[in-house]
């Protein structure tokens, strides 16, 4: 019994030594590729939907299915490559550098159960990033990638980012900062990218839904702007 509860945990972690073998030896490289690979499959989710959604009308008014938007992919994966593979792998050493803790640490102090200055070392960390390296480097990169990549105008990129800047900024906000905050306080620095790719896979298959297909957005309203 216990052979083979050895083995079970084995085939388990299996799959995470190996993963994290190859982050220690080429923690670029494994980062741009892992964030490329989740952020193609984000947008492939939200393509599927969107096509299953459509099915019936476009089959009763074409006979035709919905194809796979190939240049909205591509945008999708050589964004998340650059910045969540690539960028943060040089942007998250900088952040764990420069908050210490020092701001936050003597308001958070009094708070039980906290080792030092570790909390108010997370929560610098997640408020500078959210408040900061978001607005000032994700957004425009985003709208400026992925308009380019599927052939937009300058003009028409922002006009897209402005249909729907407010709108993204809340719900990023609202699904990242709970999860920066949590993996801040409790990964290593090593594991940090690794797990905004993981968790940016469900970010990215909202962000395509909202804003993924630049044509659909370009030429009409935005229904999600406010």
């Amino acid at each position: 019994e216990d052979e083979h509860h050895a083995l079970m945990q084995l085939i388990v972690a299996a799959p995470s030594l190996s993963y994290g073998a190859l982050l220690a030896a080429h923690p670029v490289t494994t980062n741009v590729m892992t964030a490329c690979v989740l952020g193609l499959a984000g947008d492939a989710i939200a393509q599927s939907r969107e096509h299953m959604v459509r099915h019936a009308e476009r089959l009763a008014t074409s006979g035709t299915r919905a194809a796979y938007d190939v240049r909205r992919g591509c945008s999708f994966a050589t964004f998340n490559a650059v910045y969540r593979g690539g960028f943060q792998h040089f942007a998250f050493p900088a952040l764990f550098s420069a908050c210490q803790g020092n701001v936050l640490g003597p308001v958070l102090s009094v708070v039980p159960f906290v080792k030092g200055q570790q909390l108010s070392r997370a929560l610098e960390r997640m408020l500078v990033n959210q408040l900061f390296v978001v607005p000032v480097f994700f957004y425009p990169l985003f709208f400026l990638m992925s308009g380019w990549l599927q052939q937009l105008t300058p003009r028409e990129s922002l006009l897209r980012a402005r249909q729907h800047f407010k709108h993204l900024a809340v719900m990023n906000w609202s699904f990242w900062m709970p999860i920066n905050l949590l993996q801040f306080l409790l990964l290593p620095a090593r594991w940090q990218v690794a797990c905004s790719c993981l968790c940016g896979f469900l970010w990215n298959a909202y962000l395509s839904l909202v804003a993924g297909s630049v044509r659909r957005h370009i030429k009409g309203p935005n229904p999600h702007a406010h």
